[in-house]
């Protein structure tokens, strides 16, 4: 079998149609719930039984503070609470699109010498998409 490993620094994202630099993202898909409904087999069970809930996806971005681009304003705004157009792209060329919310948004500063890293997590609402081929 062939393989084609893909490096992380082809990595991209886009936020509202706008590349935005990251240093790194994360991705996470995951399901609602495991439901267990073992005891609705008629007869009795004797192993367990479970129905699954919703596919879900979060995920988080960590990238540098930008004046220039800045991520509290359009288009990448990422206050806690505001939906977010991303396009998630591992490989730089396979598509995860997610309609999202900004769930959370971290920074640390001081005086110390160096940039301001970021973190921003956000979690899906409604459909995505992962690449067709």
């Amino acid at each position: 079998m062939a393989y084609s490993f893909v490096h992380g620094k082809l990595g991209l994202v886009s936020i509202g149609g706008t590349n935005f630099a990251t240093l790194q993202f994360s991705f996470r898909e995951f399901l609602s719930d495991l439901s267990d409904i073992t005891y609705t087999v008629a007869g009795g069970a004797t192993y367990g039984v479970k129905i699954p809930g919703y596919n879900m996806c979060s995920g988080t971005l960590t990238f540098i503070y930008d004046t220039l681009n800045q991520p509290v304003l359009s288009p990448q705004n990422m206050i806690p609470g505001t939906s977010m157009s991303l396009i998630l792209y591992p490989d730089g060329t396979k598509p995860y699109t997610i309609t999202a919310y900004s769930a959370e948004f971290n920074f640390a500063s001081g005086p110390k010498s160096g940039p301001v890293n970021c973190t921003a997590n956000f979690e899906s609402t409604g459909s995505y998409s992962r690449p067709a081929s």
